[in-house]
């Protein structure tokens, strides 16, 4: 079975149990479309903008992907 045969609450629980290991949610960030949208919920809730150019990079990814500030 592939994950696409899962039911979305399925999926979603799985990502929610990665919340804390970032370099697991971008792994499966890039492994399927599918997971995306839950993973992103979880790399973008908090954002720390340190220098100057994290807010030039942080605005230059919003405008590429601006589904990412709905999170």
């Amino acid at each position: 079975m592939s994950i696409s045969g899962l039911p979305p609450e399925i999926v979603d629980s799985i990502i929610d149990e990665l919340q804390d290991d970032k370099k697991s949610l971008l792994q499966a960030s890039l492994t399927c479309k599918i997971l995306c949208p839950r993973t992103r919920v979880h790399l973008f809730s908090s954002v720390s903008l340190s220098h100057k150019f994290d807010c030039y990079r942080l605005k230059e990814l919003i405008t590429l992907s601006p589904n990412l500030a709905l999170n």
